[in-house]
């Protein structure tokens, strides 16, 4: 199956991260993605998550913050060799 873009626009979306699957909650809508399907997850900037969930997302897939038109504002990532 082919990896998708997962883009999450509205900033009252709910994100439970689990060790195989994102849980993701909007409104009445409930849905349940495997890690192994998101090629890159794109997060609206005004959702109110926690700094460990989105930093707990991005050690499995690709993790971007975009503000309210959709553009790239930050990318979260894993750093190997952190020089202060």
């Amino acid at each position: 199956m082919k990896k998708r873009l997962l883009i999450l626009r509205d900033p009252k979306t709910r994100l439970t991260v689990h060790s195989d699957y994102l849980e993701i909650s909007a409104g009445t809508q409930h849905y349940i993605v495997a890690y192994r399907h998101i090629e890159a997850v794109f997060l609206n900037k005004a959702n109110k998550i926690p700094v460990r969930t989105c930093y707990a997302i991005s050690v499995r897939v690709p993790f971007y913050l975009t503000d309210h038109n959709g553009y790239i504002v930050a990318q979260l990532k894993e750093v190997d060799d952190a020089q202060v």
